[in-house]
């Protein structure tokens, strides 16, 4: 069984936090954690990396910017290339880029509900692991994001605006370096067992959406552009 930890034991700045599926829990104490088992819940397409956070700030960084993704991908390019020909696509993803990076998406409640759902649902079946991970011998903490280095070769393209607005104000997607919510090991590394500890509150196993209430309660300091309509739209729609 993957030892366990409090998150109050942990250091809030140093900390590396990476969050997976429950059922995949079992699969890690026994094989460790690779990044084929993390690739499921990962936003870049066809890792062979490990991603995650430093530091409990970062956690929230890291949904806030999941969310934007979740809607992009919901509402966006793929989707919409598998509802309508060539014409109407061109006209639809004309109105969706100029919906998205004017935030005028948010007063969609339709929207919102929809990728807050699904969202909310997948996270239940989430839980946050620590794992002891070392500059240098698991990551480079100076190299760059696969993500920013993909969509950073057309700066005037429609995807480089889509993905500059789903980084956040708090991220240089012009950098291309990664950020610190969105850490990734080298290429192919995994993570031995011993080095991996499944984060609880108190004394209980908690889900992921049991670790963003907790976090957004007591480290929240910076508006987030989708994550604060969520958490309050958690306030109003758990438990219905």
């Amino acid at each position: 069984m993957l030892r366990r930890v409090k998150l109050c034991d942990l250091d809030p700045d140093r900390a590396y936090f990476h969050f997976t599926k429950t059922i995949d829990l079992s699969r890690i104490e026994k094989n460790n954690l690779t990044s084929e088992i993390s690739a499921s819940l990962a936003m870049a397409d066809n890792t062979k990396r490990i991603h995650f956070s430093t530091g409990v700030g970062s956690i929230l960084k890291y949904h806030d910017v999941y969310l934007k993704w979740m809607m992009n991908t919901m509402y966006g390019e793929k989707s919409l290339r598998k509802k309508y020909d060539d014409d109407v696509f061109k006209r639809k993803m004309y109105e969706w880029t100029k919906e998205f990076l004017t935030d005028n998406y948010k007063s969609d409640q339709y929207k919102k509900n929809a990728v807050f759902t699904k969202y909310y649902h997948d996270m239940l079946e989430c839980m946050y692991l620590v794992i002891n991970v070392s500059n240098a011998c698991d990551y480079n903490k100076d190299e760059y994001d696969e993500i920013k280095v993909k969509y950073n070769l057309d700066k005037n393209s429609t995807d480089y605006l889509i993905m500059k607005k789903i980084y956040g104000d708090y991220s240089d997607f012009d950098s291309k370096v990664m950020e610190l919510w969105n850490m990734s090991t080298f290429r192919k590394r995994f993570v031995m067992t011993k080095d991996i500890r499944v984060v609880i509150l108190d004394t209980l196993d908690v889900n992921v959406i049991d670790i963003l209430k907790y976090v957004y309660k007591n480290y929240k300091n910076i508006k987030y552009d989708l994550l604060d309509d969520f958490m309050l739209w958690l306030k109003l729609n758990e438990g219905k």
